[in-house]
């Protein structure tokens, strides 16, 4: 990859012939596209791309809520909260589809934990208990918006699932806990929390809370 600082190249991007110029963090590069590809279609890159479609299928069914948090945490470096959440799970997939494992999915890009000691539970036919550990929370963190993301059909017409936020939660860090419904839906869901700063707008990690 080559750095442009000359001031012909201030506006260029697109490609021409085997050079892709393309701006990032307000630099103008270069970088050169492959000839030829060895085995394009070996058994092992096949497997290889679709894991990668698998990936990115999951970062697409995230409502606008959950992939916001992606593009903050990429807004300085080089490359998109897309690219990011690849990178951040590509791991955690295979040829097959779903998640290898769901509670390893990160679904937030945040850039605090969100609790060192939390803990879910099922307190009555429904409904869930989730309690956190308060001790030690800055006072800009006190305030912070407890969000549920559910991973199944938002609506009951929908035909394929996606990833949104529970809007009737209502809590805030310094609370320690909330109890919320399961969500009624016509299959199992996933599901996971994080918290929302109320002032910078920055996101927590997420939690995996299980299948319900």
């Amino acid at each position: 990859m080559s750095i442009i600082i000359s001031p012909l190249f201030t506006d260029a991007r697109g490609a021409l012939g085997g050079v892709v110029i393309y701006k990032a963090c307000g630099q103008v590069r270069m970088r050169t596209k492959p000839f030829s590809f060895r085995d394009k279609k070996s058994d092992k890159q096949i497997a290889q791309r679709q894991k990668l479609k698998n990936c990115l299928g999951m970062y697409r069914v995230l409502t606008p809520f959950f992939a916001c948090s992606w593009r903050l945490k990429a807004k300085d470096l080089v490359m998109n909260g897309c690219n990011l959440f690849i990178k951040e799970n590509i791991h955690n997939f295979n040829s097959e589809g779903n998640p290898i494992d769901w509670a390893n999915l990160k679904v937030t890009g945040g850039t605090s934990p969100f609790s060192g000691d939390w803990q879910v539970e099922q307190t009555s036919p429904g409904m869930l208990t989730l309690r956190w550990n308060t001790g030690g929370i800055p006072v800009s963190a006190l305030d912070d918006l407890l969000q549920i993301g559910v991973y199944g059909y938002e609506d009951e017409d929908e035909d394929r699932k996606v990833l949104f936020r529970l809007s009737s939660v209502r809590a805030v860090r310094e609370e320690g806990e909330c109890t919320f419904a399961i969500p009624a839906n016509r299959d199992t869901v996933q599901l996971y929390a994080c918290f929302k700063n109320l002032y910078s707008g920055a996101y927590t990690d997420s939690v995996y809370l299980g299948e319900w």
